[in-house]
């Protein structure tokens, strides 16, 4: 939790999901020049930040997911991390809300192609579908006992279809994984290890 972690170590507070946090001067939404259509392809966070800032310049934003809801990956974060610590479904549904304030035309379950675009007649077209999966080249990477967050994604898309996050991230606490020991793992920058190396061997971690 970005927030937390520069606030304990001493830097200019930030925040992950409020870029204008502590810069609300320098990141005001000023109304456009000229008002423009603009489309977004993607419904993840990204898109939909994209969406409401466009809308609130003055801009006409039809926003195209091709999932059934809004959320992007975020949604599988949630159910992978829980919601006790980071309620990341609490941040899609403020953007879902902000999104109708903001009179964006949200078309869920339209996956976005050129004849669908064309018709739109956009100004802009602002692509915003998440980035491409980095798969470690690491020895037992291709083992069936290890999955990658794509791969997981894929498993668990279906199911989110059906039942939604907010009941996805109760139902694999008693389901998933029953009898397994899981490690996850993550790449971190060398200075963020060496943070991490100097925190554990001063006996000072603040986590």
């Amino acid at each position: 939790m970005t927030c937390f972690n520069v606030n304990e170590e001493g830097k200019p507070l930030v925040c992950r999901i409020n870029s204008a946090m502590g810069k609300e001067g320098a990141y005001r939404i000023k109304p456009a020049a000229k008002k423009k259509k603009v489309v977004v392809i993607g419904g993840g966070p990204a898109g939909m930040e994209a969406a409401r800032v466009a809308a609130l310049r003055g801009h006409a934003v039809t926003l195209l997911e091709k999932e059934p809801m809004l959320g992007g990956a975020m949604n599988l974060a949630a159910v992978v991390k829980g919601i006790e610590r980071e309620d990341l479904l609490s941040i899609i549904d403020y953007f879902k809300e902000q999104l109708n304030l903001a009179h964006v035309d949200v078309r869920t379950g339209k996956e976005a192609g050129r004849a669908m675009v064309e018709e739109l007649k956009p100004d802009v077209v602002v692509v915003a579908v998440g980035g491409a999966h980095w798969i470690p080249d690491i020895p037992g990477i291709d083992k069936k006992n290890v999955l990658t967050s794509k791969a997981l994604h894929n498993q668990l898309k279906n199911y989110l279809k059906i039942s939604g996050a907010r009941l996805m991230t109760k139902l694999v606490k008693q389901y998933v994984p029953v009898g397994k020991n899981v490690v996850i793992m993550v790449a971190i920058s060398r200075a963020a290890r060496r943070r991490s190396s100097w925190r554990n061997a001063a006996g000072k971690s603040l986590l």
